[in-house]
């Protein structure tokens, strides 16, 4: 009997002998005595994995989105201004038109006038 309580005891203070090194253990990684991440790597703390949402844009789509509403109202100012300037253009042609109908009827009357006195 004496044998089976020295094994116990031997087991006993085994056991309490690793409880101990696995409490320093922990102890010294806490106090950065040691990294315990890089002696177990199934200690290392990782980021938790972060689903994307597709649905949301990104902060890098709102600038782009932006940017081409930017350009979209620069084109479009250019476009206004352009069609004032085809519009001013249009009324000088106009103008030059009737000018040039008014001397086509002149000259159809004066080729007229000219006809009737022969």
């Amino acid at each position: 009997m004496a044998s089976l309580s020295d094994k116990a005891r031997a087991i006993y203070l085994v056991l309490l002998i690793l409880f101990l090194l696995a409490i320093g253990f922990f102890v010294f990684d806490y106090f950065q005595i040691i990294n315990a991440s890089e002696i177990f790597p199934f200690l290392r703390k990782e980021p938790a994995l972060v689903n994307q949402d597709n649905e949301s844009p990104t902060e890098l789509q709102k600038l782009e989105f932006t940017k081409a509403q930017e350009r979209f109202a620069e084109e479009l100012d250019e476009l206004e201004k352009r069609k004032s300037e085809l519009i001013a253009e249009k009324g000088k042609l106009e103008a030059e038109m009737e000018k040039l109908e008014e001397m086509r009827k002149g000259l159809i009357a004066k080729k007229r006038n000219e006809i009737r006195r022969l």
